[in-house]
């Protein structure tokens, strides 16, 4: 398995809520990368654009691979957590393609000389 991170300069200095990008990248080893017999990259990218931080975490994915049972809830308490982060300023979703799956997370770019109250 390989991980790359591709983070334009604007992107590296904001602030992302703690362990906000973990279970989203678990998501991608465990129900990607582990199906593929050659394995495969995740690649986490981040993109400023004026005051809003796009984040995707991206994985190969096996469209034959078991379906999952799981009922999407990873999904919705990240859901959960950006709303209770910063209200209706931010969202997230997902989109699979054959051999792609990726989670997109859009959220107001937080830095240091960012007042964090609105």
């Amino acid at each position: 398995m390989e991980v790359t991170v591709d983070a334009e300069a604007g992107a590296t200095a904001c602030r992302v809520p703690p362990l906000l990008l973990q279970p989203v990248i678990e998501n991608a080893i465990v129900h990607g990368v582990t199906h593929l017999i050659e394995g495969g990259a995740v690649r986490i990218s981040a993109v400023r654009h004026e005051k809003m931080l796009r984040v995707s975490v991206t994985n190969p994915c096996d469209a034959e691979r078991p379906k999952s049972t799981g009922t999407g809830l990873g999904l919705e308490l990240l859901k959960s957590r950006l709303h209770a982060e910063f209200g209706s300023e931010a969202r997230a979703h997902a989109v699979e393609t054959p051999g792609q799956f990726e989670v997109t997370i859009e959220m107001p770019a937080v830095t240091d000389e960012v007042d964090r109250t609105r």
